[in-house]
């Protein structure tokens, strides 16, 4: 919703007398708050991609770094703040204009964890939730509703269930969904169509193509009669352009593929154009301009910092200048986009 409102008058100029009415042109609240970057649409390029739960390099250590990237000129800063530990495999999910949340994850010292890590996006700083998942968890899928709840779809607690625990917003409270997946998810794909529907796509094992959908308005669970191609389901990452379609990367050969669902039918398709880039286990990230495919293995040795960007609705590729601040994979990315709030 535009705030337009706030500065369009309700009498015409000309006729405000000095002192008297000068208080009809000055908004109520600081421009920097209002939605959609503006008084009539969202800013191009607006929102900010957080990097979290860093992953592992290519020497398999655990990261904790955190790295931000501006859509508006897609330059790259690294918080002053890091991760409470180093995991792989966790997942995140954004809250527009309020804050990323990123939980789950495995490492050697730990194991599995049921924490959440939060950055908050007006200050960039860092703290710990003190509502946890169910159990232990890594590889789970991560939705966003904005403003509602967050989902953490299946997962491995060893072993790999299709449960979906739901995170409120408001209260940052964990609890249990009373709907479960079709089908039981590892590290897959997974993107929103913000306010109507979340999306969980393949599976890192079990070679399911299946797709299903997660209604945010009663948090119901269908599967699509799409499925992904090739057979398999291995995909990394996704990416929503809202109202429009939601976009995964290939885990599998050919790694470059990208995939795509068009929201308004269901359907799917894989784009024209392909990754420039052979990597797979990126991190992914969107706004309503352009996404991000995030770092990723390029082999079984070597972990990238390349971040290569999708630009919505022409569908090209490009890779961006800025790099991570290291080579990661098994991470995850969150959102912050004030188009969405």
């Amino acid at each position: 919703m535009s705030r337009q409102d706030r500065t369009t008058p309700s009498t015409a100029v000309s006729n405000w007398r000095g002192r008297h009415d000068t208080p009809k042109a000055w908004p109520s609240t600081a421009v920097s708050t209002w939605l959609n970057g503006g008084l009539f649409g969202a800013a191009a390029g607006g929102g900010f991609a957080y990097v979290l739960g860093t992953g592992q390099n290519a020497s398999y250590a655990y990261l904790d770094f955190i790295d931000k990237f501006a859509y508006a000129d897609d330059t790259r800063s690294t918080l002053s703040a890091t991760m409470d530990d180093g995991f792989k495999d966790s997942s995140s999910m954004g809250n527009p204009s309020s804050a990323a949340y990123c939980t789950g994850g495995e490492n050697a010292t730990v194991g599995l964890t049921d924490e959440t890590n939060k950055i908050a996006f007006a200050d960039d700083t860092h703290s710990m939730l003190t509502s946890t998942l169910s159990t232990g968890f890594y590889g789970g899928s991560c939705l966003s509703n904005a403003g509602v709840k967050g989902y953490y779809c299946g997962g491995n607690k060893y072993p790999i269930v299709s449960t979906i625990q739901l995170l409120t917003f408001s209260t940052e409270a964990w609890s249990t969904s009373g709907t479960s997946l079709n089908y039981a998810p590892l590290t897959g794909g997974s993107f929103n169509n913000n306010a109507v529907a979340g999306y969980v796509l393949g599976t890192y094992t079990g070679s399911t193509s299946q797709i299903d959908k997660v209604l945010f308005s009663n948090d119901s669970v269908s599967t699509l009669s799409a499925t992904l191609s090739p057979a398999g389901g291995y995909v990394s990452g996704g990416m929503g352009d809202a109202g429009v379609a939601g976009y995964v990367k290939n885990y599998g050969s050919p790694y470059t593929t990208i995939q795509k669902i068009t929201f308004a039918t269901d359907a799917h398709s894989a784009l024209s154009a392909t990754a420039t880039k052979s990597k797979y286990q990126p991190q992914t990230s969107a706004t309503g301009t352009a996404g991000y495919f995030i770092g990723g293995k390029t082999d079984a040795t070597n972990a990238s910092a390349v971040v290569e960007r999708l630009e919505f609705p022409a569908e090209t590729v490009s890779t961006i200048s800025a790099v991570l601040s290291a080579g990661t994979s098994r991470a995850s990315a969150a959102t912050n986009e004030l188009a969405l709030a």
